[in-house]
């Protein structure tokens, strides 16, 4: 049964991808079946426990980011700004909402980073060749869960547990 929430996930992680470099507009009904696969899979997981408390660790890590983003421009622009739409996308928060029930907080941090950073490598290609830069975040979002969910396909592995990454070099 995981392995067919796996597929369809994948199938619509595939459509955030592609909307996302298409448009950079994501679509509700798309969120709105992920969550659905969300619930699915976090009820067909081994304990709701953990899983509740990591997407309430991963929950308050995205809050803690928000908010030092928040004051970060205030701080420089000395004014309050909404960063909604005009640095990051609400479907990306959303998309960030729902990624946060896949990951333990160290897969979870792994997965931030690695999006971050080739999010960043796009900007710096597209400032670089002149162009406005703007960041599909979720469909990189997308391609690390993508990824993390083949290793963790491919090794038997679990995406719940922080020694999953660390494991797949160790041998």
């Amino acid at each position: 049964m995981l392995y067919l929430i796996d597929g369809l996930v994948g199938i619509f992680s595939v459509q955030v991808i592609y909307q996302d470099f298409k448009s950079r507009n994501g679509n509700l009904l798309v969120l709105i079946a992920l969550a659905v696969l969300t619930a699915c899979a976090v009820y067909g997981s081994y304990t709701t426990w953990p899983v509740f408390r990591f997407a309430g660790f991963n929950m308050s890590f995205l809050l803690l980011l928000f908010f030092t983003q928040l004051v970060l421009v205030w701080v420089r622009k000395r004014k309050w700004i909404n960063p909604v739409n005009k640095s990051i996308g609400l479907f990306d928060i959303l998309y960030l909402f729902l990624l946060s029930f896949w990951f333990s907080p160290r897969n979870f941090l792994l997965l931030l980073i690695l999006a971050a950073g080739a999010g960043s490598m796009h900007g710096f290609i597209a400032i670089r060749q002149g162009k406005t830069a703007r960041i599909p975040f979720a469909a990189y979002l997308a391609i690390v869960h993508l990824l993390f969910m083949a290793l963790a396909l491919g090794t038997k592995g679990d995406l719940y547990h922080d020694a999953f990454i660390k494991n797949l070099f160790v041998r």
